[in-house]
């Protein structure tokens, strides 16, 4: 028989609206990472200054690849250098316009990944709203965390793909969650151990509570 009931298995945007409110979510996150920007010549964070290091290390350096390799934080500065060798703005904008980009994949990471808890789409919307005033949307902005960020952002698209292959076992969902579980570890360890301590926990309690 028909259902009306959402999929759990797609993140489709079905209706104009949704697409409207999940792009309306995405611009107020944007502008909540660009506040800060418009309120002072540089973000107050412990660690702005050392990214605005590195990118006029990058910009002058023989070899960014060599100053790529050496760095924790290689994952984000690679995107950064790219934003500033595709732009030619200054070490400010493109910190900014990094930092815009992490507040919408956090808000599209959430949407995706309470998408794939099985709940219906609006409740996935409004999940995703909070995402603008989150801890990590704040602090990421104002402390300039942005490896941190980065990594909880991944931290939900793993997420959601891996509840997709755990339904499905797809190869691709498959892939794209061990991919992700992958770039988190690499992005920043710290955070990738610690969320891979909460699934493991989280994992063995599920295979409890299934047991008969």
């Amino acid at each position: 028989p028909h259902s009306d009931a959402p999929s759990p298995g797609r993140v489709g945007l079905r209706t104009p609206a949704l697409a409207i409110g999940l792009l309306g979510i995405s611009v107020l996150a944007g502008l909540v990472a660009y506040l800060p920007y418009s309120l002072s010549q540089f973000p107050v964070g412990i660690d702005a200054h050392w990214y605005s290091e590195k990118l006029q290390e990058l910009a002058s350096a023989s070899s960014p690849l060599d100053v790529l390799l050496r760095d924790p934080h290689a994952i984000y500065l690679l995107f950064l250098y790219a934003i500033q060798s595709a732009t030619q703005l200054s070490a400010r904008g493109v910190m900014m316009w990094g930092a815009v980009a992490l507040s919408v994949l956090l808000v599209l990471g959430t949407f995706f990944a309470v998408k794939e808890t099985g709940q219906e789409e609006r409740v996935s919307l409004l999940a995703a709203s909070f995402g603008c005033v989150s801890a990590q949307t704040l602090v990421g902005t104002l402390a300039s965390l942005y490896a941190n960020w980065l990594a909880f952002a991944e931290m939900l698209f793993f997420f959601g793909f891996l509840l997709r292959a755990m339904r499905s076992s797809r190869r691709s969902d498959i892939i794209a969650s061990v991919a992700l579980s992958v770039a988190m570890m690499v992005t920043h360890p710290a955070t990738w151990s610690v969320f891979m301590l909460a699934l493991m926990i989280w994992l063995a309690m599920s295979a409890l509570r299934a047991r008969p």
